[in-house]
């Protein structure tokens, strides 16, 4: 099973302060990789990774950060795309949510990961050895919301956020397809939603809606990350893997 194995291999993982960026960055730590996380807050407390401050909010200023990020470590095996910056107002929902903040919101969060993919991408095939680059994009991309699950809260999800994920998922077969022959495969994960204190009323209607009667937990993305970034996957390039208790089968 050492093809699960990710030892030697040095990852970045944008967002590493997060839920989801912090789990996924521990997990590379557990399957032997130089883990470094990038995330614009700084860090509390130990980590069980290194963590660089930055901000990977501004497309203009991704393509340097990643480049400049290739030159100091001497090159990187694996690029994870976990950050999820946002306005104050994200959340609002339609027709609340302004032009000016669907604007903002897909620079930040879909032009700003697809242009540091593409850099990651760039830097790895010009060092001919290869890598691998995973996005995290989200059920939303794939299939419409249910909002009845929304029913009874003041939640609710931007209609950008689905042209975003969706955006992120269709940018993931592009990258593939371009830097394919370089040997860097790129991926995503489409994870459901995953638990996060929401109000019971909501969880209660959105473990009806999915095959495992769950939400997700932070740790269940791990696995499915790993696999995708280590040699296990070695012929697996182009895909969207949901992680979503069978949100999308249902």
């Amino acid at each position: 099973m050492t093809i699960f194995r990710l030892d030697g291999k040095r990852a970045l993982v944008t967002g590493a302060l997060g839920r989801i960026g912090a789990a996924v960055a521990e997990g590379l730590v557990d399957a032997g990789a130089d883990t470094i996380g990038l995330d614009i807050a700084e860090a509390p407390g130990a980590r069980a990774f290194s963590v660089e401050t930055a901000d990977l909010s501004d497309p203009e200023a991704a393509t340097q950060l990643v480049r400049g990020l290739d030159e100091r470590f001497g090159g990187f095996d694996i690029w994870i795309n976990c950050a999820y910056p946002r306005t104050d107002d994200w959340g609002a929902g339609p027709p609340r949510e302004s032009p000016a903040s669907w604007t903002a919101n897909v620079t930040m969060q879909m032009t700003a990961s697809c242009v540091a993919a593409d850099a990651a991408a760039q830097a790895m095939a010009r060092r001919g050895r290869g890598g691998a680059i995973l996005n995290v994009a989200s059920i939303y991309g794939l299939v419409a919301p249910d909002f009845d699950v929304y029913d009874g809260t003041t939640m609710t999800t931007p209609a950008a956020y689905s042209a975003i994920k969706g955006g992120m998922i269709n940018h993931t077969r592009y990258l593939a397809a371009r830097y394919g022959e370089t040997g860097v495969r790129v991926n995503a994960i489409a994870p459901g939603g995953v638990a996060a204190g929401q109000p019971d009323s909501f969880v209660a209607a959105y473990n009806r809606r999915t095959a495992l009667k769950r939400m997700a937990e932070a740790h269940d993305l791990v696995g499915p990350s790993v696999f995708l970034v280590s040699d296990a996957a070695a012929y697996v390039t182009g895909v969207v893997l949901p992680v979503d208790g069978g949100w999308t089968a249902l």
